[in-house]
């Protein structure tokens, strides 16, 4: 196993004092902005002609992306790079067949395929990429997963067993049976109560992290030829966290009503009169923040 690709090391939580704002800005100075690497890229096929580009002989995946889409006309003054970004990243995550799982809650997928044609390290320079140039960060791996990536433990005690693809191992891992003693747990007929949990989180980080260990080594090296990615998320990986893996979404005027149910008095009354005025209200409150937080 590769050097850099080190075990789970600690659960200990260090950060340093930067945030993830001054983290990626420090990342992005890395980028050569004074030469360019053109590619161009196929509306119906961007993941595709990523892949194409990325696997040229001389591509600088250190090198500023000049983007052009066929059949398109114009200058790329960072619109379509970002775009194309937005495009691959959402590729990657849904159409590549190189994860599986939820929508934001993916592992990566055993694809021995995919492994010996590189796939995966690929996949990490392209994420590395549009980290580097503005565009979106990657934002649905699971997040045991990209923690025992970055060499830390995992908070396993809530883990959902359904986020696991296959059926079969959902059920097996429920009900403790044969496929244990093939995974390695030995001593699985003879497991007393208290050892079960243990037993269990075993698996589950057999079943969503060992297995693909190759992948997820592939992709993390692809990650660190750009700039050294890898490296630079390992000093700080809970800073990084968020750029990979899912946070909640911001709460909206239009999220916030469609929680509110209305219950308003008889028409006409002096009570419904008053609710009217104070549901004007909240709307030109709502209004007022839009405008002071640029919403």
């Amino acid at each position: 196993m590769d050097a850099s690709f080190k075990p789970v090391i600690s659960s200990t939580r260090t950060s340093s004092n930067a945030d993830i704002k001054s983290l990626l800005e420090a990342f992005q100075k890395k980028i050569n902005k004074f030469d360019k690497q053109e590619i161009i890229v196929y509306w119906k096929r961007v993941l595709e002609s990523a892949f194409r580009a990325l696997k040229r002989p001389h591509f600088d995946v250190k090198c500023k992306l000049y983007v052009k889409f066929s059949g398109e006309i114009g200058m790329d003054h960072g619109g379509p790079r970002r775009e194309f970004f937005r495009l691959a990243i959402h590729e990657l995550s849904e159409k590549s067949g190189l994860f599986e799982g939820a929508d934001d809650q993916k592992v990566f997928r055993h694809n021995l395929e995919a492994l010996q044609d590189g796939c995966y390290r690929l996949s990490g320079k392209l994420v590395g990429m549009s980290l580097a140039q503005d565009g979106p960060a990657m934002g649905f791996l699971n997040r045991d997963v990209f923690r025992m990536m970055t060499g830390l433990e995992p908070d396993l005690q809530e883990f959902d067993l359904q986020l696991i693809p296959e059926t079969d191992i959902r059920n097996i891992l429920q009900q403790h049976g044969d496929w244990m003693l093939d995974q390695g747990v030995n001593n699985c007929w003879h497991l007393k109560i208290a050892d079960i949990p243990k037993s269990i989180h075993a698996l589950v980080k057999q079943t969503i992290f060992y297995r693909t260990a190759s992948e997820i080594q592939q992709f993390a090296r692809g990650m660190d030829d750009v700039c050294g990615l890898t490296t630079e998320m390992k000093r700080d990986p809970y800073k990084w966290e968020d750029l990979f893996c899912k946070v909640g979404e911001a709460l909206t005027k239009e999220k916030f009503l469609e929680e509110c149910e209305d219950k308003w008095s008889v028409e006409g009354s002096n009570r419904r009169g008053r609710e009217e005025v104070q549901n004007m209200r909240l709307n030109c409150s709502f209004r007022t923040l839009r405008k002071v937080l640029f919403l």
